[in-house]
């Protein structure tokens, strides 16, 4: 394991909880959705709840990306795998952010915070599905990342 590893490993594993991710190698956006499996190891000393999955498809070479976030509450007890597979839509809700969520935002930032919150959908090329989870009562999330293909 080299140092990079090492360090990957330091920030992945919260409080003894380990988040891993599996996807297609390729995808394309007009297939609708996208398989993903999220594994979550219950280590350490105790339960944890998690209280938050965000699922990213991001781009390497830019900062373009897609962000889908998982409602919902999951137990991980000490000991045990929870393991899951969603569908993840591969579409936007494109309706336009409230203004009244948008009082007292500067004109710039409104038009940054309606492109983040959109994202975006069709980019192509290598691409790093991410998981991001948080947990109750722990600040710090649990990531986990494996490269895929977008396709045309």
């Amino acid at each position: 394991m080299g140092w990079r590893d090492r360090i990957r490993q330091a920030v992945v594993d919260v409080e003894g909880v380990r988040v891993d991710v599996e996807g297609p190698p390729e995808f394309r956006w007009t297939d609708g959705s996208l398989s993903v499996v999220i594994s979550l190891f219950g280590g350490g000393e105790q339960d944890q709840m998690v209280t938050q999955v965000e699922v990213m498809i991001e781009r390497v070479r830019d900062e373009t990306m897609f962000l889908y976030t998982l409602p919902g509450r999951q137990p991980v007890p000490v000991g045990e795998t929870i393991r899951t597979t969603i569908q993840v839509p591969l579409v936007l809700d494109d309706r336009p952010i409230e203004s009244a969520e948008q009082d007292g935002v500067p004109g710039l930032l409104k038009v940054l915070m309606r492109r983040v919150g959109m994202g975006r959908v069709g980019f192509t090329g290598r691409c790093f599905l991410r998981v991001m989870t948080t947990y109750e009562g722990n600040r710090r999330p649990g990531v986990a990342q494996v490269e895929i293909t977008a396709l045309d």
